[in-house]
């Protein structure tokens, strides 16, 4: 789940630096055509401080908008969802009162 997690934001960060780059800055600045990859690169450098300033924000003080990047949903998924995918790859016969109260617990 971490794994799908971490490619998403990937995927978006690559697709919002892309759309920067060819939709805002290019036109804008036309000597970037030159250097379109170089300042793509800059500008995922530029997104990552960005989101870890916010991410930072969020676990300090968690007033901002929680819709930015969903941390506490993924967090809450990923703790209700640890136990039950555990449980049914290591043990073959669970109770199923055990993967509920995981769920009810987290």
């Amino acid at each position: 789940m971490i794994s799908a997690g971490i490619s998403t934001l990937e995927g978006l960060i690559q697709s919002l630096s892309t759309s920067i780059t060819e939709d805002l800055l290019q036109p804008l600045v036309p000597s970037f055509q030159k250097n379109g990859l170089m300042v793509n690169r800059l500008v995922i450098v530029l997104l990552a401080v960005v989101s870890f300033y916010f991410s930072y924000r969020q676990l300090v003080a968690p007033d901002l908008s929680v819709g930015i990047f969903a941390q506490n949903g993924v967090y809450a998924f990923f703790s209700a969802a640890l136990v039950p995918v555990f449980m049914g790859i290591f043990y073959k016969k669970v109770p199923a009162y055990i993967p509920f109260a995981a769920g009810v617990v987290a």
